[in-house]
């Protein structure tokens, strides 16, 4: 029993110890730079800060980058140049020094021993630097051999009998020992100084140097950050293009570009889209498998991964990490679409469960008879006769609208459960101009309001000259029947207020009304009554009114991507 307290205490010790040792990755941005000399102008200044701030804010501090290989390599190799070009200026100043020893009046003997010092000491700068050169030769030749490594992983999942306890103990400490669990880390995502609102400047003498200059390299490295976001805005009218661009150092390496377009009104949506696509470049997760089961199988479905078809004869199919689209389109189904956001070093198991598109007709009934076309999603509805239409159903929600022929129209739509081959409906469109009487409703409850606020202002004015009296008559310095008048023209003036108020009150609810009447009427099942009104015994006899009630059960739309799931690599 000890030993297998130890053993826990030991386990316990080591994953929590690793769980620690997470270090953190840096992200900033600059101000964007216009294009065309705008940036005097108070929108372009505003606009060049607001962009990056608002992509850093989007982003979050949830996200973490996948440190590959060659990014630890670039690390070390900016901190070994760092040190040659130190050790260089020591070679260059002790050649200076022992230079200038022959300009002094050493004897032969005294020279001689200075020259050997100095050479010793250049001997050793010099020894450092061929040390520091074979560090970076190596460190080239060992990322080399990981990169190859990484890329002959495959993305397999373990089989359900190494599931048991014993296999992930195992599992682990083979994890925790072994070294190929370092070539890939992984570091939280944090802001610049902590804080999205807070832009790097750079020098001039570093902008003017570039992007890829070790200078430039030197001051953001100096900042402790390891992505600089950096952009342009260009402007021609009302629309902006967005052009951001992610540098990663140490190494200058352009990690990515991303572009968008569109209006400052609709700046959120840019700066949205802008750091979607800018974070599966700064993540830099490692690609994603997926596995997809389609049902059922003698659906022929086209697979569209971000508008991109896919042959679903792959076993698998592999693409980056990331946000990403899947749409299934087939023949006689329904076309399901949805986004997810892939993990790196995954596999996806997609179970899709295509639906078929239900073929038929919903017969759709007037109340009373009315001369006009009845249209359904946008397509002229197979007209019986004045009370009776025809809709062809395809696979969608149907909305739609009865248009009479003075052009009156009146908006319905047809619930999803009322929706499958041979269901009755019914509606009772009132056509009138929705706009003008809206409009109308509109003027009036304004003009109700106004005469409402209109009425207040004397009604306070008269109160107060009534409280006036009643306090003047009450200290015995007034007069009784003036303080009668001003009461009951007090009085007099506040039933007025409240009569516009209940006025006011009425006209909002008659607005609220016509407001609501611009919604499209919802289609129902007509009942004895309403079937007499429709004079349809030929719609009884053919549909038996017990059908709308039965078929409702089957109209139900099953789920159409059952499952998405996901296994750690």
């Amino acid at each position: 029993m000890k030993n297998k307290h130890k053993f826990f205490c030991i386990l316990f010790f080591l994953t929590n110890a690793f769980c620690f040792a997470e270090s953190t990755y840096v992200i900033g941005a600059e101000r964007f730079r216009f294009t065309r000399g705008q940036e005097s102008s108070s929108v372009g200044e505003a606009a060049a800060e607001m962009f990056p701030v608002g992509i850093l804010e989007k982003m979050g501090e949830t996200m973490s980058r996948a440190i590959l290989p060659d990014e630890k390599l670039e690390r070390k190799r900016f901190e070994l140049q760092k040190e040659r070009i130190t050790l260089y200026s020591s070679l260059a100043s002790e050649y200076r020094k022992r230079d200038s020893l022959f300009l002094n009046d050493y004897s032969a003997l005294q020279l001689k021993k200075k020259l050997a010092e100095k050479d010793k000491s250049i001997k050793e700068i010099q020894d450092k630097i061929d040390s520091n050169l074979k560090s970076l030769r190596e460190a080239e030749i060992e990322c080399t051999e990981n990169l190859k490594t990484i890329e002959g992983q495959n993305f397999t999942s373990d089989n359900e009998d190494s599931k048991s306890e014993l296999r992930k103990y195992v599992n682990l400490f083979k994890h925790v020992f072994s070294k190929e669990e370092d070539l890939v880390t992984f570091e939280d995502i944090k802001f610049y100084n902590n804080d999205f609102t807070s832009l790097f400047s750079p020098s001039e003498s570093a902008k003017k140097a570039g992007y890829d200059s070790y200078a430039f390299e030197k001051e953001v490295v100096a900042a402790k950050i390891n992505t600089l976001l950096t952009g342009t805005i260009t402007n021609y009218g009302d629309y902006f293009s967005v052009v951001v661009t992610a540098y990663s150092y140490p190494g200058k390496k352009n990690l990515g570009t991303v572009m968008e377009i569109g209006t400052l009104q609709e700046s959120d949506l840019l700066v949205e889209n802008l750091a979607r696509q800018l974070i599966p470049l700064i993540s830099n997760s490692l690609p994603v498998s997926f596995n997809l089961n389609l049902q059922p199988a003698e659906a022929y479905v086209h697979v569209y991964i971000d508008d991109v078809i896919h042959d679903i004869l792959d076993s698998e199919i592999v693409l980056n990490s990331g946000v990403h689209t899947l749409q299934f389109v087939a023949d006689g189904y329904k076309t399901c679409r949805t986004e997810y956001f892939f993990e790196g070093n995954k596999k996806y198991n997609i179970e899709v469960q295509m639906e078929p598109v239900e073929e038929g007709f919903v017969m759709l009934g007037l109340l009373k008879p009315l001369d006009g076309i009845v249209y359904a999603n946008g397509i002229a509805a197979e007209e019986i006769n004045r009370q009776k239409s025809k809709i062809m159903i395809n696979g969608n929600n149907i909305i739609g609208e009865f248009i009479s022929d003075n052009g009156e129209s009146a908006f319905y739509y047809i619930p999803e459960k009322m929706i499958y081959d041979g269901s009755f409906v019914y509606i009772n469109p009132k056509t009138f101009d929705r706009n003008e009487y809206l409009e109308k409703r509109r003027k009036i409850m304004y003009g109700s309001y106004s005469l409402l606020i209109t009425s207040l202002i004397p009604s306070f004015y008269i109160y107060g000259r009534y409280f006036n009296e009643a306090k003047k008559y009450n200290d015995q310095l007034g007069n009784y029947e003036e303080a009668i008048k001003w009461q009951n023209i007090s009085q007099t003036s506040a039933r007025i207020s409240a009569g516009f108020g209940v006025f006011f009150a009425f006209e909002l609810v008659r607005y609220l009304i016509a407001a609501n009447s611009v919604l499209p009427q919802e289609a129902k099942i007509p009942g004895k009554n309403a079937i007499k009104k429709i004079n349809s015994s030929d719609f009884s006899s053919v549909i038996p009114e017990e059908k709308n009630f039965q078929g409702t059960d089957s109209a139900e739309n099953s789920e159409i991507i059952k499952s998405i799931e996901e296994n750690e690599q």
